[in-house]
């Protein structure tokens, strides 16, 4: 009984937003792996970048309540361009992250919404924070499959003629 009670407590504080952050990070979470996963899936974002930024718009608003001061960091149009830069240059390669940047970028712009711009901000930087750690699982298991290639790679003009050598030993000898 106070196992189940235990259990019960546990996952209710888990879902439960801390107070300090002013947003719900769980949510905040999901919602960029959501993101991340739709942007290395093979489907990418919606068809159409209008349906994908209504869709950005709602979901930037989801996380974030109504009650909490909004933070002055997230309403920065600086902050935004700076840090907008920054990962356009670091993450160049893949397009269906640039396109979801567009579109972020242009809602930032486009809106007069305070707590709009806010959860903007929030998502594309939790969003970029997961694709650039998805981009470096990627490239570590690339060396990783590189290196066991050449580990298994065919033998060289050398090292057949040392094995045929050891072979007719081999059969000369009986």
């Amino acid at each position: 009984m106070h196992l189940n009670l235990i259990k019960t407590l546990t996952v209710f504080l888990f879902f439960m937003p801390s107070i300090s952050e002013g947003h719900n990070a769980k949510l905040l979470e999901i919602e960029a792996n959501r993101y991340k996963s739709r942007i290395f899936s093979v489907s990418r974002l919606l068809e159409t970048p209008e349906k994908e930024a209504e869709e950005i718009q709602e979901t930037s608003l989801s996380f974030l309540r109504d009650r909490d001061p909004l933070d002055p960091k997230y309403l920065s149009l600086r902050a935004f361009e700076n840090f907008y830069d920054l990962v356009i240059q670091s993450i160049h390669k893949t397009p269906a992250f640039l396109d979801f940047a567009q579109i972020c970028h242009n809602i930032y712009y486009g809106t007069a919404d305070e707590k709009k711009k806010v959860g903007i901000f929030m998502l594309f930087e939790k969003v970029s924070e997961k694709v650039k750690d998805h981009l470096k699982w990627i490239i570590f298991y690339k060396k990783k499959r590189e290196q066991a290639e050449l580990a298994y790679q065919a033998p060289s003009q050398e090292e057949r003629e040392k094995v045929e050598k050891l072979l007719k030993e081999l059969l000369a000898w009986d």
